[in-house]
Order: structure tokens, then sequence, then C-alpha cells
């Protein structure tokens, strides 16, 4: 079985969740570690969801600047 959650390691064995991964659990390749409540292994990766963004930009004014506000943005 394998768990997902955002905030915590969860042993996929007896359901306890691992506190702190952003500072054991780094990285993307499965790595073996024990659960600190039934004491079996498992393995546990960290996924990186990357998300791109684009933003039209308004054309130029005649003196070179843009014509949106701040709140535009």
């Amino acid at each position: 079985m394998t768990t997902r959650d955002e905030n915590h390691v969860i042993c996929p064995h007896c359901g306890a969740e691992h506190g702190d991964a952003w500072e054991w659990c780094t990285s993307e390749m499965p790595f073996d570690t024990t659960c600190d409540e039934c004491g079996k292994v498992f393995e546990a990766w960290v996924v990186y969801d990357v998300s791109y963004c684009a933003h039209a930009k308004a054309p130029a004014g005649r003196d070179g600047s843009s014509s949106m506000r701040g709140d535009d943005l």
C-alpha cells in the first residue's frame, strides 16, 4: 500500500504519522526508514509538484512604460 499526505510521512503498515518530514525526507529516490510506532521498515520519498505560470504583459506606452497598474498584476 502507498500512502500520500501533504504534511506527514504516513507508515503504510500501521498508519502512524511521522512529522517534520521536510527535515528528514528530502530525497526524490525511495529510501528505507523504520516506523517509530510499529518498528516495520518502509520506503519514503518526497514528491515535488511543479506549476508554471504566465501573465500577459500590456503593450508599452509611447514613453516605453507599461500601461498596467500594480493592482492589475
